[in-house]
């Protein structure tokens, strides 16, 4: 069984610990994925994930595939999140703050990755008309 340290307390750590997690994927499909793995897991996608949850009874495949579509799944909601602030971007340079605020209100509001929705609130307080 591979040993996977606990998911850090602080939001960067945590996110630094799902892509360390990935960076070894693919797992051996007869590798056995830990309850300590199977809990940080879960409580990394209560937190950046909020309205998602992991199913329960998962195999050690069915979850190592669940991890692998999560990372492919953050992948692009990152290149979104970039997209939408150089549209924000280039809509302030049009003089339209307001539409560069509401771009990335829009974004938020759609975003799954809490972490990348409140990058773009935050970035949205920067347009101010």
């Amino acid at each position: 069984m591979r040993s996977i340290p606990a998911l850090p307390s602080d939001i960067d750590g945590q996110i630094g610990w799902f892509h360390d997690l990935t960076a070894t994927m693919p797992w051996k499909s007869d590798e056995v994925l830990g309850s300590e793995l199977r809990t940080s897991l879960t409580s990394f996608v209560a937190v950046h994930l909020p309205a998602h949850a992991l199913p329960k009874g998962m195999s050690d495949r069915e979850l190592a595939d669940a991890i692998q579509s999560l990372r492919e799944n953050e992948i692009s909601w990152n290149r979104a999140l970039q997209a939408a602030l150089i549209a924000a971007d280039d809509r302030f340079q049009e003089q339209s703050p307001k539409l560069a605020q509401e771009s990335l209100s829009d974004f938020a509001a759609t975003c799954p990755w809490k972490f990348f929705a409140q990058i773009a609130l935050d970035q949205a307080t920067n347009y101010s008309p």
